[in-house]
């Protein structure tokens, strides 16, 4: 289907919206303050900056700014669940940020240190109007993104990279009929390097209905739905396959052949509400297949191997017609190989080579990483604006400052380094904050969503945390050049 251009009014109103209400969330609060400020303190402002607090008006209009932003979010998001967590999440580390600036100011405020470079660089990041709080906030929530999004791109792609070949097989075989299993047999286990060979039976089918209520008004979470849409794969077995890990319930016997028992995926009952004992129809090839849940399992889909959700007792399901599902390890000499051959002997049979699937795989983590790292760079991008303009609203109070300090004999090359050192401090505790927090949410959502063990990248990481740093101190310096380029003569005339 060919993209076609148009213009959709409710999108662009939605943006307006998000825009408009943006706006007033953020200026509403400066402009109070300005509003607020005396005319005659102006004139007083270099030596006794005038101090202005919120008008409870103007914090009441910002807050219901955000509070419309947040409930037009969760409108329009496809998962509004997610949504809220998300703005929890965002709002939580806004507040964790801010304290650590805090933090950050009351460490650098009980330093001594000897060099009076040193002093006048924290003292720039205590005074008012100081951009340590604003831009470890803003600039650190971009760094935390993007450190974030590096270690779990680094983890997702080691495990389809370096563990997932290691465990996984070389080809899977799909729709092998019954008279030729023996044949293929023949030619699998005829291959001298073929090991892990695996054939079972498959038949598709869908879930009809769990503990008489039908699939489609089941509550089932949104991890677990996709195992009631459509059709799913069925195999039957009288025994646990190799390495089954069965949590509850137990397996039927070895020779059984009554009722039909199922054997489920923990996950997917768990989503659905299900438990041992529970009813289950299922429709196989037009026909329904009523059966009781006696176990659940634990299905590790990461190991690129045969995983069925459901594994049904033979006496029933085995007697419907039905094809074989194969899986083979080989070395990389047999691989091509043993392709022609299956492929020459067998035209119906689909033969997929995981080494490709694997590369595939990666290809869509590559970008989707880019994707989220250009997000990042975006917030990045905002904090160092945060940091411009708190330059831009210090830039009198560093006139002044540097012309004192020329006037007193310091060169201009000292207060660069004064100026080096303050935004070096700046971006360097920054991007250690954003490698903290990133190193630790991406272990959070590893170990507890995705399920597999973190891998810490330190190249990755820490020329992420060194461009956040480098980023600052080049903004910094710009943002100074106009104090290091003033003439003493010429600005104490114009006192």
């Amino acid at each position: 289907m060919r993209p076609r251009f148009a213009l959709f009014p409710l999108p662009l109103l939605r943006a307006g919206a998000f825009g408009m209400l943006s706006a007033v969330l953020f200026s509403v609060p400066p402009l109070s303050r300005a509003r607020a400020i005396p005319p005659a303190s102006l004139f007083r402002d270099t030596v006794a900056p005038g101090e202005t607090g919120f008008q409870l008006v103007y914090l009441l209009v910002s807050g219901v700014a955000a509070a419309i932003i947040a409930a037009l979010t969760l409108a329009v998001a496809p998962r509004p669940v997610f949504a809220a967590q998300f703005l929890v999440g965002a709002a939580a580390s806004l507040v964790v940020l801010r304290l650590l600036a805090e933090g950050l100011r009351r460490v650098v405020g009980r330093l001594k240190p000897k060099s009076p470079l040193v002093r006048l660089a924290f003292a720039n990041l205590l005074r008012p109007g100081a951009a340590t709080g604003g831009v470890v906030t803003a600039l650190g929530l971009g760094l935390t993104l993007l450190a974030t999004v590096t270690l779990l791109a680094g983890t997702i792609s080691a495990q389809v990279k370096d563990a997932l070949p290691d465990r996984a097989p070389s080809f899977f075989f799909v729709d092998i009929q019954p008279s030729q299993a023996e044949q293929f047999d023949r030619i699998v286990t005829g291959t001298r390097s073929a090991e892990g060979y695996k054939r079972t039976p498959m038949i598709r089918g869908r879930i009809v209905s769990a503990k008489g209520i039908p699939s489609t008004k089941l509550v089932v979470s949104s991890e677990a739905k996709w195992a009631f849409n459509g059709d799913r794969g069925i195999t039957y077995a009288e025994t646990p396959p190799p390495g089954t890990v069965i949590t509850r319930g137990e397996w039927w016997a070895a020779e059984y052949r009554g009722p039909t028992q199922i054997s489920l995926d923990q996950a997917i009952a768990d989503g659905a509400g299900l438990k041992s004992g529970d009813s289950m129809v299922l429709n196989v090839l037009g026909r329904d297949i009523e059966g009781r849940i006696s176990s659940l399992r634990k299905v590790d889909f990461t190991n690129g191997g045969q995983n069925f959700i459901l594994v049904l007792s033979p006496g029933v399901i085995d007697k419907a017609p039905h094809s074989f599902l194969a899986t083979v390890r080989v070395n990389d000499q047999d691989e091509n190989r043993l392709y022609m051959k299956i492929t020459d002997t067998f035209p119906n049979i689909s033969t997929v080579r995981v080494k490709d699937a694997i590369a595939q795989v990666q290809g869509l983590l590559q970008q989707l990483a880019a994707g989220m790292s250009a997000a990042s760079l975006v917030t990045i991008f905002a904090g160092l604006l945060v940091l411009a303009g708190a330059i831009a609203a210090g830039a009198r109070a560093r006139l002044y400052d540097a012309t004192i300090l020329k006037v007193l004999g310091a060169t201009r090359w000292r207060i660069a380094i004064v100026y080096i050192i303050e935004y070096g401090v700046l971006g360097i505790a920054t991007g250690l904050i954003a490698l903290v927090a990133g190193t630790l949410v991406s272990w959070v959502v590893a170990r507890t969503i995705l399920e597999v063990p973190f891998v810490f990248d330190p190249a990755a990481v820490a020329i992420t945390v060194a461009g956040g740093g480098l980023a600052t101190l080049l903004f910094g310096l710009i943002g100074a050049l106009a104090a290091l380029s003033a003439k003493p003569a010429r600005r104490l005339r114009s006192a």
